[in-house]
């Protein structure tokens, strides 16, 4: 069996880190796809031809929390301007 994650739809916040944080407040707003769209063809090129343990995989991973991290800022800002 699969283990699903419990997470309430409303979820208002995310944790990660300082370093993501700043990488993704330098995102101009109305960017955010076009820096998710770079993002994951960066992940999928470190993942495809880098192997596993590699330091190149660090960056994989902080970009994906950045890929999460614009995803969520979307979802609020498109809740703050089109409530209800």
């Amino acid at each position: 069996m699969w283990n699903r994650r419990q997470s309430s739809p409303t979820q208002d916040s995310i944790c990660v880190s300082e370093r993501v944080r700043k990488r993704v407040a330098a995102v101009p707003p109305g960017q955010e796809r076009m820096t998710i769209e770079g993002l994951m063809a960066q992940i999928g090129s470190i993942i495809t031809h880098t192997p596993p343990g590699e330091p190149q995989f660090d960056e994989a991973i902080m970009g994906a929390e950045c890929v999460l991290a614009l995803v969520h800022r979307m979802k609020v800002t498109d809740r703050d301007l089109y409530p209800g």
